[in-house]
């Protein structure tokens, strides 16, 4: 082993004294990336992939190679829809059960998570053929512990099985308004004792959840958010999103309705498809009047958009990508890389220097410029490294907390070990996945939108700033502390007057006119 002389410990030990406090600023700002486009767990984009449990088809048709493709091109979540048609009157046969098993597996290996959905049919052409109740039943019943061994790749699970393509409208139950709410209040609480604890069920419409919550109309509070109750469980899903007046009938009155997914999806789930498409009468009209990227940019801002089908519809798609902002950029880029979260350190405030064993204090301000939050739960940890250490810190601020359109300060106060070895550390920050068996898999972990950060390898954010562990060092070092200003946010792009809400949105107010977070014009 090589050992130090007591020359080179002194060496080492006079530079660190020397180094301890002039050389690190205590407070740093940082830019804000608000366009480039890369992958993030559990938003963005989806594929869709379905598969009909059928005797001639026993192994999965969805393969890695399909999510490291898509990952490619920065999508990361899937939807996977399971037709039962074969099985209305019949148990699940084994085969059926190992190619869900099969399929979480393949996420674990390729870095994909999963958005899960189970139906009877996809046609529309009647009788609708439902199972029966008490089959679906049976089957929830089935796959429960199939369910309980892929809650780690699971992002949520729509309620599906009632309904055609399990969409809850034309079904052999009824149709719509006419479908019984016993039938329809017996099916969520058998999913949610079906699907894992700690995971969302998303039901097809917001009035939907109101009946079954015996018509409460009062969206989820921070309170309540997260407690496991149904109402902090249950989600939204809209497959009609931007068709018209009320996307369909997803609304019964779009004011009110909005602003209940306004609330309630701050803290749940919300995404779906466009259904718009070419032929459709008066597309046209229906497009620009209610689908436009401008359009579907603020509305997803506003109902917390966490995800959107890639393949449907063309016709809406295809427009998003030949519109674009004021900054030259499309809509259907600018859609692609804020929806669900977009984490940045806006603003940090920590000491030079600490001796081992001391209290570290921090001041981060964080800035969520995506539609919406995560909605699943993921801590976030402060990582000191350098080649030879690394010190992980966990934070108590919640990332489901760290608000869209707004500004999160992080003021904690760390306690660095004794045993700590002295040294000069990068300051990194660190959200891996919280299963324990992905956590340390960098393809599960939240990189932000800071330039020049992210560390593929291992799944750190490096912000660049430096921390000494000294004994030379204060064991309580005193920093400057910061507030969240979202004024701040434009301060190189021109000057803010004042911050408004509009529309529950934040605006920033210049003498150019009104801005959202983003930067886009709205007047």
């Amino acid at each position: 082993m090589k050992r130090l002389s007591l020359l080179s410990v002194f060496t080492v030990h006079i530079l660190l004294f020397t180094l301890v406090t002039p050389l690190y600023a205590s407070v740093r700002w940082f830019d804000l990336d608000f366009y480039t486009d890369f992958p993030n767990p559990e938003r963005g984009f989806y594929h869709p992939e379905s598969q009909t449990f059928k005797e001639s088809q026993q192994e999965s048709n969805f393969l890695a190679s399909t999510i490291e493709a898509h990952r490619k091109l920065r999508r990361t979540l899937f939807l996977r829809e399971y037709y039962l048609n074969n099985y209305r009157e019949d148990y699940l046969p084994q085969y059926a059960l190992n190619i869900i098993l099969q399929d979480f597996e393949t996420c674990r290996q390729a870095g994909g998570k999963l958005i899960i959905r189970f139906a009877y049919t996809s046609s529309q052409t009647t009788p609708y053929r439902d199972a029966s109740p008490e089959w679906w039943a049976k089957h929830l019943e089935q796959l429960k512990p199939i369910l309980a061994q892929g809650e780690d790749v699971i992002s949520c699970v729509q309620a599906g099985f009632l309904g055609v393509w399990g969409e809850w409208y034309y079904s052999s139950q009824g149709t719509g308004g006419n479908i019984k709410q016993q039938v329809k209040t017996d099916l969520i609480n058998q999913l949610l004792d079906a699907v894992p604890a700690s995971r969302a069920i998303q039901l097809r419409t917001p009035n939907y959840k109101q009946q079954y919550l015996n018509k409460d109309t009062v969206p989820l509070t921070p309170q309540e958010a997260f407690n496991g109750s149904p109402k902090a469980r249950l989600g939204h899903h809209n497959d009609a999103i931007l068709n018209d007046k009320n996307n369909m009938g997803t609304y019964v009155n779009r004011k009110r309705d909005m602003y209940y997914l306004n609330r309630d999806c701050r803290y749940l789930p919300n995404g779906g498809e466009t259904d718009l498409t070419k032929d459709q009468a008066n597309a046209t009209k229906i497009y620009n009047d209610w689908s436009t990227g401008k359009i579907a940019h603020d509305e997803f801002y506003y109902i917390h958009f966490s995800y959107i089908n890639h393949a449907y519809s063309a016709y809406v798609l295809n427009k998003w990508k030949e519109e674009y902002d004021a900054n030259g950029h499309s809509y259907y880029d600018i859609i692609s890389a804020h929806l669900g979260y977009r984490f940045g350190v806006q603003k940090s405030s920590l000491p030079d220097s600490v001796a081992p064993g001391g209290n570290l204090p921090i001041n981060l301000i964080m800035a969520n410029t995506g539609y919406a939050t995560p909605y699943n739960e993921r801590h976030a940890y402060l990582v000191l490294k350098n080649e030879t250490d690394t010190l992980t810190f966990p934070l108590r601020s919640d990332p489901r907390f760290w608000s869209s359109n707004e500004q999160t300060l992080i003021d904690e106060k760390l306690q660095v070990p004794a045993d700590a070895p002295e040294g000069i550390y990068d300051v990194c920050l660190f959200l891996p996945d919280n299963a324990p068996n992905l956590a340390n898999d960098s393809r599960f972990a939240i990189r932000l939108c800071n330039e020049d950060c992210w560390e593929e390898t291992s799944g750190y954010n490096n912000l660049h700033l430096k921390i000494i562990i000294s004994s030379e060092a204060s064991l309580n070092p005193n920093i400057e502390e910061i507030q969240t200003d979202l004024s701040k946010v434009y301060r190189s792009s021109f000057p803010v007057n004042k911050k408004i809400l509009k529309d529950g949105r934040l605006m920033f107010v210049s003498q150019q006119g009104i801005y959202s977070m983003l930067g886009t014009k709205i007047q």
